[in-house]
This record gives C-alpha cells, structure tokens and sequence, in this order.
C-alpha cells in the first residue's frame, strides 16, 4: 500500500517549460502531484538546478493553483559557498551537497574517484589531505556512503587518527599507512586506492543520470540493496553454502564486479566466507598447514608500538590491525595470572601471541578450521628465536629472513618445551569455534589442590552466576570441564548506537597435573557471532572490560 502512495504521490501532472537566461538551453520541470499538495496561500514553489556554462543555476519557481508561473528567482550555486545561499530546505540543500560535491570532485579526479567509493565501501580507511576547507566539503559529500556502517568520522586532524574511518588531514606522509587511501587534493591525485567496476559505474550515475532531487535516496536504496545482500549470508554455517549463496546471487544480480564487494565485505564478517575467498580467489583449496608462513610477525617491546615485519602478503588487508596488536601488548602486562598463551581471531586471521622469554613475539596466520598445526610452528619459531637471541641480538631483517629461508627447518628441529607440549595437548581438546567472528582466548597456568577441584569448581560457578546474573551451562569431556553462557551486553564504546551485542564464553577447567606439582590450566574464551559484527573491532573494548571481570572472579577462587 506504501508504494502504491508513493507512487500516486509522484506522478508527474504537468511539465513546465523555460529557458536559461544566459546559455539559452530549454529547461523542463516535471510538476508532480505531491509539489502541489505544498502549496500554502494558493502558491508551490519548484526548485531546478541547472549547470549552465560556468557555475550551476538554482530557479526558484513559484506557480499559482492553476500552475501558472508567478516569479521566478535565479541565484548563482557554487559547491564552496553552498551554504550560504538562502532559500533551501535542509533536505535539498543535503541533496544539492551530494550532487555537486561528486561533480566537484569528479572534475578533478575523473574515474579514480570511483576508488574512494570502492574504499568506504569495503571498509578501507580513507585519508583526505588538503586545504580545510575543500576536505570538509569531501567528507560531507562522501558522507552518505557511511550509512550502512558504523563509521568514525575526523574532520580534520593535525595526525591522522589509526582510529578513523575518514580522516581530514593538512599533509600525509604515503609510507606510514600502506593499507589506507589517500586523497591528495593538492596534487590532485589518489593514492593507494583498488579498482573496481560496480564502483565505476555506481559513479558514472551519479554524475550523469541522478536528478538532484532523488540523489540521496537512490544512493541509500542502492547501499541498502547491498546491506540486505550480505546480511543474507553473513550467517552461513559451511564454505559450501557460501557457494551455493554465491552461485544464486550472481544468476540474480549478473555482476561480478558487484559480487567482488559482497565477498570482500563478508570476510570481515564471517570467517567461513574468509576462507572461501582464500581457496576460491587464491586456489587454496589444497594445502599443508606445515607450510604456511605468517602474514606478518611482530616482535614486541616494552613502552613502544611493534612495526610489523610482513613475511608474505595478505591479498585480505587488515586496515585496522594495529588496535589488535595494542589489546596484545595490553594482554601481555596483565600480572594476575601466569599468561602463557593468548590468541585472537578476525574472521580473517588468526594471531598467536606467546608471552614468554627475552623476546616475546605476535604471528599472524590466514584463519583454517584446523588450526593446531598454526599454534604448533608459532610455539617451534618462538622458542627456536629464543634460543638464538642467547648468542646474539635479533633484528627485524634476521627474524624475517629465517622464516623465509629456513620455515620448513625451523618446523621440524625445534623441540617445545615440555610445559608448552602440555599446552598443546590441551588446546587441541578445546572445541573449534571456527563459526564466531570474533574470537578472543587466553590460556592461563594456575595452582590449586587437586584433591579440592570439585569444591573450587562449584564455588567458581557461585561466583560467576552473582558477577554476570546469567545461566551457566557445564560439560565434561575427558579431562576437560567446559562452563559457558551468553552474556547480553550494551555497546560501550558508542553512545549513539543503542544496539546490543551478545558476548558469548566458555571456561575450559584442566582436572590433570602439568608438569609441575598442582600446576594446571584455565583456559577463557569470548566470542561473538557474525551478525553482531557490523560494529566492527572496536568490540575488544567491550572484551577487555569483561576479560577483567572473569579474572576478578579466577582471583578469588585459584
């Protein structure tokens, strides 16, 4: 019934005809139905720009009942003065923005543009750099492009915020953000930036079809036809739906370049379709986990942020890595317990953090379902560097020259500790959870008597039913105890966004000795699911604050 108004409310009842006093060229108005429906006092008023041969025209148009033209107002529009000119409603003077700041931008950009629309849609980081003035009217225009997702908008910083999603900045040095676009208005060119032909095109109707008056909504139908497309299989449960998803969509909308976007931006959602994307557009569909090398290795150092050393490249960029190498370092100086393993997930990655020895080391690995053998070399690389920092000191070039010279070598020569083979035992009893987006887990060594595991497990159970006041569920399998619920949790970092996002976890209790007396493990996982991943990374905020209320409760029981 909506569309059947909106549809009568827009028909076209009458065209108006004139011409442009300075080039001449015949202009139409198409009256509708509903502009008439405006009038106030027996007059409506219609609004037409028009690009004449120099600046843009706007004709306010003011007809009587009977459509008969009453006056007509012309004023000079320039995209830099915009805001100045008197007699628009908020509306039109958004959509007039849209429209001009595109034609603005595209007159000295040309098709490059069309990258920048690529970027905010896949989630790239854009950096604008350039007089105040003309940034601000880029970030208004591409603006729009931000209302699907949960972006962070600097209109202008000094030093460009890791944390932005669209910065303004007066300058850029290139080389300090590899995985960033850059628009560099000064010298007219961008950098940094992927091609695409869906984006091409969306640009190219923006600037030669879209009416000013219908420019906004078009553009956020389209972005929402988008939103619909990857929620509807952010949820898959197998690479082979993805597939089959993916086979059924590309038979509807018949376009690879669009199906690209989908998939580029459903690897940031759902590690099933990461994977999909690395054995499909990678040919990875067979290989020997022994062999694959870590994207990238940090080595990290008291008080300074880890450069990392990139050993092969990711063809899926994380643009904002660097907040999870910051919540690593976080992890790495928390005294409460004995710290011995922490991984973290993306739906891409998989990093492996062991905070133990004079060098203490972060590994980035593509995220596989079976990832132990990952865990395995990253514990073999770890300690094999340990053992060389003894005779000499390591450098970022040695480390990264090893790995690629000698991986295989390192892999099979390298003896883990035994307190880390007990490590390993444990890790490959955890269940996989290679369903959640993201997913955080720290695996601690703590002491207790055995004798009392029974009591200590139930008083930890009390403990966590009164901290979180939710229903806790418990499994035993082999020597593993599995306590684990759902915590439903308001967005902490947002206060715009009143959305809730529900926290998932597991406590993996040890019940055997490691290789010391009394000595054992707890392991604690949290995790969400794809659909709550809109919100993007910035949910280890919300993990940080709950990992600190399960410790609390470890501290008062072990």
């Amino acid at each position: 019934m909506g569309n059947l108004t909106e549809m009568n409310n827009n028909q076209v009842i009458r065209v108006f005809s004139f011409y442009c006093d300075i080039c001449h060229k015949k202009i139409e108005v198409p009256i509708l139905k509903k502009d008439k429906e405006r009038q106030v006092g027996g007059i409506f008023r219609k609004i037409v720009i028009h690009q004449c041969e120099k600046e843009p025209l706007a004709f306010f148009l003011y007809f009587d009942e009977h459509y008969a033209l009453r006056q007509k107002i012309t004023r000079e529009v320039t995209f830099e003065k915009i805001d100045a000119v008197n007699g628009f409603s908020h509306e039109e003077l958004e959509d007039i923005k849209v429209k001009y700041g595109f034609n603005y931008f595209y007159k000295i950009f040309g098709d490059e543009f069309s990258k920048v629309i690529f970027a905010i849609l896949i989630g790239q980081q854009v950096i604008i750099a350039g007089e105040r003035s003309v940034v601000s009217s880029l970030i208004n225009t591409l603006k729009i492009f931000t209302e699907i997702r949960n972006c962070k908008i600097t209109y202008w910083s000094k030093e460009v915020e890791l944390l932005s999603d669209i910065v303004g900045t007066p300058g850029i040095n290139r080389q300090k953000f590899p995985n960033s676009i850059i628009v560099d208005l000064k010298n007219k060119q961008i950098k940094n930036g992927i091609s695409n032909k869906y984006s091409l095109k969306f640009l190219q109707k923006i600037i030669r079809e879209l009416e000013i008056n219908s420019i906004s909504n078009t553009i956020l139908k389209e972005l929402h036809r988008l939103d619909s497309y990857v929620k509807s299989f952010i949820r898959v449960k197998s690479v082979d739906e993805v597939e089959l998803f993916l086979e059924s969509l590309a038979f509807e909308i018949q376009d690879v370049a669009l199906l690209e976007i989908l998939v580029i931006i459903g690897t940031q959602l759902n590690p099933l379709i990461a994977q999909y994307y690395r054995y499909n557009y990678q040919n990875l569909k067979e290989i020997d986990l022994n062999t694959v090398l870590p994207f990238k290795i940090w080595c990290l150092q008291e008080k300074k942020r880890a450069p990392p050393m990139t050993i092969v490249p990711d063809s899926l960029p994380n643009f904002k890595e660097f907040l999870i190498i910051k919540r690593i370092q976080t992890q790495a100086k928390c005294n409460q317990f004995s710290l011995k393993l922490f991984e973290f997930f993306t739906p891409k990655n998989h990093y492996i953090f062991i905070p133990q020895g004079q060098n203490t080391f972060v590994f980035s690995f593509p995220r596989y379902n079976e990832d132990f053998t990952l865990i395995s070399n990253a514990l073999k690389c770890h300690f094999a560097f340990q053992k060389e920092a003894k005779s000499k000191k390591l450098n970022n070039e040695h480390v990264k020259n090893r790995i690629l010279e000698s991986w295989n070598e390192i892999t099979k020569k390298t003896t883990i500790p035994k307190k880390y083979q007990h490590l390993l035992e444990i890790r490959q009893e955890l269940p996989l959870l290679i369903e959640h987006s993201i997913l955080e887990s720290y695996f601690f060594e703590i002491t207790y008597d055995f004798a009392n595991f029974r009591s200590l497990t139930t008083a930890l159970l009390e403990r966590l039913e009164e901290t979180f006041q939710v229903e806790l569920k418990i499994i035993h399998t082999k020597s593993l105890y599995t306590i684990s619920s759902a915590l439903p949790s308001q967005w902490p970092d947002n206060p715009k966004v009143q959305q809730t996002i529900t926290v998932n976890f597991n406590i993996h209790l040890y019940n055997k000795e490691l290789e010391s007396p009394n000595k054992s493990a707890i392991v604690l996982d949290l995790f969400v699911d794809p659909e709550n991943m809109t919100l993007g990374l910035e949910c280890q905020k919300l993990f940080s604050d709950l990992c600190q209320k399960f410790l609390n409760c470890f501290s008062k029981i072990f």
